[in-house]
């Protein structure tokens, strides 16, 4: 294996699986959110005021000397004083108060009285009305993004959790689905087997008869087998040997004292691999809780069934849907 291509148990790079965890993704978010913020920072501080005096050296203690000694007045001063002024007579030199704003290579000063130089202090103005509203636009961002990482946290973290959106699309989706229609379903975990069992009604909504020969789990392997008692059924028996659907007939797998169903066909759910009755590769499980049972999800289930045709052809097929998700019922 070449070095840098670390790989988990799942096949997948270790990377990937790294990023899709939902902790690194806020750590990631707020790394953005602070750059951007601390951008948006500098171009507000740039337009700060600073305060600088000029001129610097002699001429600043003269103008000291000057307010203490009771003299006479700067100028005059240093016209008696070239030399330290460069050789010559300075116009009126004292403190001055400058207001710098930067923007770009653009500045912005003051003279002494107030009077603007150059005006761009409503460039400047505007600059850090923008960059007030930026900051207040991140941290609404920041606060959402936190909201949504830590919702898809909680969905991730917690097994048996799943909206009702969620539950919804998928009933709605198998109800349609052809030619293997579930039209009723429910799951429960039986305290007293320490297992889940599902309950599938399915019928056949298409056009020529079928045979049902396995139920197809997540983990893309088939159960073959399902557990009976009465209803013609004893012990371990094949799907295939009762599960013939003429187009529109009715059949299901179901554990009656869960259920309240007449007849005592059923499978197991797992998350393990499927085969024999166990139908696995389930991505969560009903709980051992009233207070909250969970869901029974399937990412994906199929069935693998005999197409009779009007020829006398028979097709083998595997009608492989979308994720099933159903919310359990109390355990019993």
């Amino acid at each position: 294996m070449a070095q840098g291509n670390v790989v988990g148990c799942d096949g997948n790079p270790v990377f990937l699986r790294v990023f899709k965890n939902p902790i690194v993704g806020l750590a990631l978010a707020f790394l953005l959110l602070y750059r951007e913020a601390r951008g948006y920072f500098r171009k507000a501080l740039q337009c700060e005021p600073r305060r600088d005096r000029a001129p610097a050296g002699p001429s600043r203690k003269r103008a000291k000397l000057n307010h203490h000694d009771g003299g006479d007045d700067e100028r005059e001063r240093r016209a008696r004083d070239p030399q330290k002024l460069g050789g010559h007579v300075q116009p009126e030199l004292e403190l001055r108060k400058e207001e710098v704003c930067v923007d770009h290579d653009f500045v912005h000063e003051k003279d002494g009285d107030g009077k603007d130089l150059k005006s761009v202090e409503g460039k400047c103005a505007m600059q850090l009305f923008r960059a007030q509203g930026a900051t207040e636009y991140l941290v609404l961002l920041a606060v959402v993004l936190i909201v949504a990482l830590v919702s898809v946290a909680l969905l991730g973290f917690f097994p048996g959790m799943a909206s009702d959106a969620q539950i919804t699309q998928s009933q709605t989706y198998w109800q349609s689905a052809q030619p293997i229609t579930i039209v009723e379903s429910a799951a429960i975990y039986s305290a007293t087997y320490g297992t889940v069992f599902p309950y599938w009604r399915i019928r056949n909504s298409g056009a020529y008869p079928i045979r049902v020969i396995g139920i197809v789990g997540g983990d893309g392997e088939k159960a073959t087998q399902f557990n009976g008692n009465g209803c013609g059924v004893s012990g371990v028996a094949l799907i295939s040997d009762y599960y013939y659907l003429a187009p529109g007939e009715e059949k299901y797998f179901s554990w009656w004292t869960g259920f309240g169903t007449s007849c005592n066909q059923y499978v197991y759910a797992r998350t393990t691999a499927s085969g024999g009755a166990d139908i696995g590769g389930a991505a969560s499980m009903c709980q051992n809780s009233s207070a909250s049972p969970g869901t029974l999800d399937y990412k994906t289930l199929g069935f693998e069934y005999i197409e009779y045709l009007d020829n006398g052809q028979q097709i083998t097929k595997r009608q492989i849907g979308k994720e099933f998700v159903v919310k359990c019922k109390p355990p019993v």
